[in-house]
């Protein structure tokens, strides 16, 4: 089983983002994520064998219960790795940050002490919107354009750097399971993990 811990996204959030993002849609390069497929992921776990599932369950069940349901919003518009060469287009994630990175952190290091890798970078609230398939198509102004134009990138961050999607709550930690397909994952939920209701 290919799987992930992370957290689903209302489907009136999912909606107006993806309203938002038809002004960019035709942006080269890049392969959108279907409105669907929004979510926000707090760890990748890679190919997990039942038996590992199993003992994971209560130790995220445990946690989940320790930490409060979130209130949380969308804003903005960036790239991942900043440079030459990105690789995901993502939405920002704003309200209660602070409460998120702690729950994110304190998965990790649980998860660790399962066997699990640890991440190797910092955990960066986002939620991934486009997958970069050629990143000189992002990089590069339009043919034809003057001196000092925008490129596709910029196009992207400049429409959507006053975006702000309604406020939504978060009331479970969900692992779920993705299955790769040539037109990009689909994903399934495995089981839910309450948070703290107050």
């Amino acid at each position: 089983m290919r799987l992930f811990i992370g957290l689903k996204i209302p489907s009136n959030v999912k909606a107006h983002l993806s309203e938002a993002l038809r002004a960019v849609r035709k942006l080269p390069g890049v392969r959108w994520i279907p409105e669907e497929s929004f979510h926000l992921t707090l760890k990748f776990l890679g190919e997990c064998e039942l038996p590992k599932v199993e003992e994971m369950k209560p130790v995220i069940t445990e946690i989940a219960a320790r930490h409060p349901v979130l209130h949380l919003g969308l804003h903005s518009g960036g790239a991942f790795p900043e440079g030459r060469s990105p690789r995901v287009l993502w939405t920002a994630v704003g309200g209660d940050t602070g409460v998120l990175l702690t729950l994110a952190q304190t998965l990790e290091e649980a998860l660790v002490s399962l066997g699990f890798p640890k991440e190797n970078r910092s955990f960066h609230p986002h939620l991934t919107v486009a997958r970069v398939k050629e990143p000189s198509a992002l990089m590069e102004p339009m043919k034809r354009s003057k001196p000092g134009a925008m490129t596709p990138l910029d196009q992207f961050c400049t429409l959507f750097a006053s975006y702000t999607s309604p406020a939504f709550e978060v009331t479970t930690v969900d692992l779920i399971q993705s299955f790769l397909h040539a037109g990009g994952a689909r994903y399934e939920d495995v089981e839910s993990f309450p948070l703290r209701s107050h």
